[in-house]
């Protein structure tokens, strides 16, 4: 079996200097794997979006998970938007995260609502007035393992209010190394710094080997705030 790196980089080489027609039939593809229909994805996400409207529409009305999932997941465009596109992409992440009831879905969604902050799309000062808040709130409290490390990504480029702090603290807390890095991400990105993050922390590394990725993380994070 081929090794992910190679999976990855052999769905890159099909999806090159493709149509978006022919990308959206790729992401369609009864026989497409998950690292086809990423890369498929990603080379639509360099389309002007005005190109890739009907591709969305018919991916939306799919009764197909992954080709809802591929229709949020462009919502991460990589071009210029204009103010009409921008307010269609956040209708349909919206609606989304209302109606679909697959994890997946709106897993994608979530990750496309950071990406429009990170990008400056939208500002923070618009998380609220879009319907962003509202949309996410349901999710923040007890969310399934694939919604909640998009959150903290999310988490890092939204307003930094008391739900998503509260969030943000329990997966820091949490047992799982990868679940607490996604949250110690958020919290760095926020440039966030409280005692309580400090001390979670500090207790976490006592558990961890010193030369870990995650013991480096929160050693960079430490020595920022002594440096700050």
């Amino acid at each position: 079996m081929p090794s992910s790196a190679a999976q990855d980089f052999a769905a890159y080489q099909l999806c090159r200097n493709q149509t978006a027609a022919q990308l959206a039939d790729l992401i369609r593809a009864p026989d497409s794997n998950k690292a086809t229909r990423l890369a498929a994805v990603r080379a639509l996400q360099q389309f002007d979006y005005a190109a890739i409207c009907p591709v969305v529409a018919d991916l939306l009305a799919s009764p197909r998970a992954s080709h809802r999932a591929a229709a949020a997941a462009l919502g991460q465009m990589q071009t210029a938007l204009n103010a009409n596109e921008r307010d269609e992409i956040a209708a349909t992440l919206i609606a989304l995260l209302r109606h679909d009831a697959r994890a997946s879905v709106r897993a994608d969604c979530v990750a496309s609502v950071g990406h429009l902050f990170r990008r400056g799309t939208f500002a923070r000062a618009e998380f609220t007035r879009c319907g962003f808040a509202q949309a996410l709130r349901p999710l923040w409290h007890s969310p399934r393992p694939t919604i909640a490390n998009a959150l903290a990504f999310a988490a890092a480029y939204i307003p930094l209010n008391s739900v998503v702090q509260r969030f943000l603290l329990r997966r820091l807390a949490s047992a799982d190394n990868t679940t607490a890095s996604w949250a110690l991400f958020a919290i760095a990105e926020q440039n966030w710094r409280c005692g309580k993050i400090n001390r979670l922390l500090r207790q976490r590394m006592a558990g961890l080997h010193p030369q870990s990725a995650f013991y480096e993380e929160i050693l960079a994070y430490l020595n920022d705030d002594k440096a700050a």
